[in-house]
């Protein structure tokens, strides 16, 4: 009896993907003009339907190191090909997933970061200093902004791959896209 219970115990455990392997592959934090075209994008390393339940998006302010924003992910899942968007305005960024609030400057531009913990949003409410506890992944990212080793913390703190990316003022594109994995869904 107790083999039996092992085993299928056993093939529950390996047939749910880790939700460790979520990471957070693409930011576009800002667009010429009006900010109204923002998203962040999950990958799951191409397994496809995870399921994204316990799950939060978190943004952080890098000149307070606090949070300003939280997304509970409960209820959705990656695509067949492992993207997942979450995004200001569905009708603005192809292949949006989750449309939240609020629709123009979802993401702060400067030294910020984006954070995927497994925990709930209620968690984290405005103000909520930047941590390491449940954290699985994070981008930090600026322009030409100095440092922020409030923020930088995060780098060391997720379960893998976590990066630090600045964007080139110089750089022609009008979008800020950073990515961490494949090319995904949200670069049209």
């Amino acid at each position: 009896m107790s083999f039996c219970l092992f085993t299928v115990l056993f093939l529950f455990a390996a047939s749910q993907p880790a939700l460790s392997q979520v990471l957070v592959n693409e930011v576009d934090a800002d667009q010429a003009g009006t900010d109204d075209a923002e998203f962040v994008e999950l990958y799951d390393g191409g397994v496809g339907s995870t399921d994204l339940s316990g799950l939060v998006l978190v943004f952080f302010n890098g000149g307070q190191d606090a949070s300003y924003a939280a997304f509970n992910l409960d209820g959705n899942s990656t695509g067949a090909g492992g993207f997942f968007i979450l995004c200001g305005d569905a009708s603005k960024v192809a292949n949006c997933d989750l449309d939240v609030s609020p629709n123009t400057n979802l993401l702060q531009n400067g030294a910020d970061a984006v954070a995927l913990y497994t925990s709930d949003a209620t968690d984290f409410p405005n103000g909520t200093a930047v941590t390491t506890a449940n954290l699985l992944n994070a981008l930090v990212y600026d322009t030409t902004d100095a440092d922020d080793g409030g923020l930088l913390v995060l780098l060391n703190g997720g379960s893998h791959r976590s990066t630090r990316l600045r964007e080139d003022p110089a750089e022609p594109s009008p979008m800020s896209v950073f990515l961490m994995g494949p090319v995904g869904r949200g670069i049209p």
